[in-house]
């Protein structure tokens, strides 16, 4: 065998390994989030630390510490090509259910843009309060989400309710499915399960061209 062919061999490991690493990856933060919520707090995702410096989700845990506020704060990307497709809704729900607690969940994608969602949240204040409080044109990200902590510090207690963001799934029209979200879940299942089977079978091809690579030069070097 030429001292080529396994160098190709090892490039191709290594980029299928890279590809399920990625994957692994995306699936990922969501348990990150979820573990680290478990209690009122922030995480910030690495990718986005710009938006949330380090100071600020220090100084953000302690008014939620402090105030005894139940705000549950994720800033992580929303992507198209990961688990969720993007969906605010989905991913709250994948955050809630690894986190298991009550209060507001907070999400702040790339962009700064905020969806909330409730569980069991004991305070009398509407979703539109919330997301005025939380979607204000000043004081940047760290600002906006000080603010919804204190609106939510200084709400009267309530009866718990529970609600959700809308589901906006990135690469689908939210003019197409029967009204934007009757069936949310069903479709990202759906588009999760498509880039799923595209992303599987670019890297069989990607095997398939490395193994005839290396056999052509196998044979170039046995000639």
């Amino acid at each position: 065998m030429s001292a080529r062919a396994p160098i190709v061999l090892l490039l191709a490991g290594a980029l299928l390994a890279g590809g399920l690493a990625a994957t692994s990856a995306s699936a990922g933060r969501l348990d990150d989030a979820g573990r680290a919520l478990r209690a009122p707090g922030i995480w910030v995702h690495r990718d986005v630390t710009w938006l949330v410096g380090a100071r600020e989700a220090r100084r953000l845990a302690r008014r939620i510490q402090d105030t005894g506020a139940p705000v549950r704060i994720a800033v992580l990307p929303q992507v198209e090509a990961d688990e969720s497709r993007g969906d605010p809704r989905a991913i709250a729900l994948g955050i809630i259910r690894r986190a298991r607690g009550a209060g507001l969940y907070v999400l702040v994608d790339q962009d700064g843009r905020m969806a909330l969602a409730g569980v069991k949240l004991a305070r009398d204040i509407d979703e539109y309060r919330l997301e005025s409080a939380g979607n204000g044109p000043e004081g940047g990200v760290a600002g906006r989400l000080g603010e919804l902590v204190r609106v939510v510090d200084q709400a009267a207690r309530a009866a718990p309710r529970d609600f959700e963001p809308a589901a906006e799934p990135k690469g689908v029209s939210p003019s197409t499915g029967g009204g934007g979200g009757d069936e949310p879940l069903a479709g990202v299942a759906f588009g999760s399960a498509i880039f799923g089977a595209m992303a599987g079978f670019a890297l069989y091809c990607l095997l398939r061209a490395v193994v005839a690579v290396a056999r052509i030069l196998t044979g170039a070097a046995g000639a």
